[in-house]
């Protein structure tokens, strides 16, 4: 049997008194696009949050990629691209090449810029992060998550702040990861 590309198991998370996620089972497939649906406050950011290793849960089992976010933060890093909605935030001097360099950097890769161009963030190179509209900011963290080939990518409201066309390109990068064989976890208020 192929071991499934993110499989969660009783997984619980309490802030407290407040229970975040009360005993979730979830099973995404090997280039599956997955999403979490729900409102504000129902546990799908602490959900991702605890898959990427960001949050230590309270109770359950987590493996993504092969791995437990807990105790195999390395290999996680390596085969798991992950864009936050709260979290996600680069100094504001830092330029759009600059933020692929370093994260490529982080991978032990060499820079790639036609990455760049595949994901139309060419023009924006030289731009630092605080020039950029909310929009694109979305957009290079999308990127960002995604280029050095990770095997799972893990999205927080990847399209808020995205005008229409803009989502409707968001959805396209999806698909094709999908279509490469990239398992695709988002959590979205975006029925499309």
């Amino acid at each position: 049997m192929i071991e499934p590309a993110i499989s969660i198991e009783g997984l619980t998370k309490r802030y407290g008194r407040v229970a975040a996620v009360r005993g979730a089972d979830v099973e995404v497939r090997r280039g599956e696009v997955f999403g979490l649906l729900g409102p504000n406050g129902a546990g799908k950011t602490t959900i991702l949050e605890c898959l990427a290793g960001l949050r230590r849960p309270d109770g359950g089992r987590l493996r993504v990629g092969g791995c437990d976010p807990r105790t195999d933060a390395r290999a996680l890093r390596r085969h798991v691209g992950i864009q936050l909605q709260a979290a996600c935030s680069l100094p504001d001097t830092i330029r759009v090449a600059e933020a692929f360099a370093l994260v490529w950097a982080w991978h032990g890769l060499k820079a790639a810029p036609e990455e760049m161009r595949r994901l139309g963030l060419s023009q924006l190179a030289r731009r630092q992060y605080r020039e950029l509209s909310t929009g694109q900011k979305r957009w290079l963290h999308l990127a960002l998550a995604q280029t050095y080939g990770p095997e799972v990518l893990i999205l927080d409201e990847p399209t808020a702040g995205l005008d229409v066309q803009s989502r409707v390109q968001l959805h396209g990068e999806i698909r094709a990861a999908s279509l490469r064989g990239v398992t695709v976890l988002l959590a979205t208020h975006d029925m499309a």
